[in-house]
C-alpha cells in the first residue's frame, strides 16, 4: 500500500525518536486530528513494525533501522522540511559529484516526489545568497 506524505513523516518520526508517543504529541507535529493519527497508524502498522497501547505507538523495528544506520553515523536524520532543505544544501555544496536524488531520499527516508520539492525549495533558499542550484 502507498504511504501517504503524512503517513511516512509519522513513520520516520517513530523510527527516529525511540519509546511510546502519544495521539496528542503525533497529531501536534504532523499537524493533524487525532483520528488522522489514528488512520495512518492503521495503515503503517500494515507494511511495519509500528505498534500501540494506551501509552500511545511505538516503532518496534530495531534490526531495520540498524540496517539502515551504518550509511547515517554522521549527521542525524532530517525530519522536518526546514532540516530536509538544510541537509540537501549540505549534501550538494559538500560534495563535487553529482547526488543521486533516489539515493538521497533513500538515506534520509523520505519519498522521491518529497525530497523533489525539497529540492525546489533548496533552490529559492540559495538565491537568497546569490547561488545558483542545478
Amino acid at each position: 500500500m502507498m504511504s501517504t506524505k503524512r503517513e511516512e513523516e509519522m513513520l520516520r518520526y517513530l523510527m527516529t525518536k525511540p519509546g511510546w508517543h502519544s495521539v496528542q504529541e503525533l497529531s501536534i507535529f504532523l499537524d493533524v486530528s487525532g483520528r488522522s493519527v489514528k488512520k495512518y497508524y492503521k495503515n503503517l502498522s500494515a507494511d511495519h513494525p509500528v505498534v500501540s497501547s494506551k501509552q500511545g505507538y511505538k516503532y518496534e523495528g530495531t534490526r531495520e533501522i540498524k540496517e539502515k544506520q551504518p550509511e547515517l553515523k554522521g549527521p542525524k536524520i532530517p525530519t522536518t522540511k526546514r532540516e530536509r532543505i538544510f541537509y540537501v544544501l549540505n549534501r550538494l555544496l559538500s560534495n563535487d559529484a553529482p547526488v543521486n536524488v533516489y539515493d538521497l531520499a533513500e538515506e534520509i527516508f523520505v519519498s522521491e516526489s518529497n525530497l523533489k520539492l525539497d529540492f525546489k525549495a533548496a533552490v529559492k533558499y540559495a538565491k537568497n545568497f546569490d547561488l545558483t542550484l542545478k
